[in-house]
């Protein structure tokens, strides 16, 4: 239950195949308030006034969405996830089989190839992006 003087923030993701296991964090001006995971909708208590809000999980961060709270209302965000282009997504396909064959060929550095395969992944594939629904 919300106090009158502040307002508060509803954030739904909507269940999608993306990453159906992770939670995403939610940040409020670069402080993580809370996560959600696939399919659910939070709420969150906030001060009235101006905001960043930002979405992130692993190596995806979105970009900064600048949002007004009022005492006593809700905004309502949703968080989506750009589908990425055919490129991109043939050239994630290529980058997890380079990893595949430089593990295979050098077993020592197989973590490191991979940790540094999943960066490449995380950028070629779409970034989560924040949409404001009516207030």
């Amino acid at each position: 239950m919300q106090s009158n003087r502040l307002g508060s923030l509803l954030v739904s993701r909507p269940n999608q195949n993306f990453a159906k296991l992770r939670a995403y964090s939610v940040l409020l001006d670069d402080t993580r308030i809370g996560r959600i995971k696939n399919g659910e909708t939070a709420e969150f208590s906030v001060e009235p006034g101006s905001h960043y809000v930002q979405y992130k999980m692993g190596f995806s961060k979105s970009k900064p969405l600048q949002i007004q709270v009022h005492q006593g209302e809700t905004a309502k965000l949703v968080i989506e996830k750009d589908a990425p282009s055919p490129l991109k997504y043939w050239s994630a396909l290529v980058v997890l089989g380079l990893c595949a064959a430089l593990s295979a060929t050098l077993p020592p550095y197989s973590l490191l190839v991979w940790g540094i395969g999943a960066f490449v992944y995380s950028k070629l594939n779409g970034k989560p992006y924040i949409r404001v629904l009516e207030r």
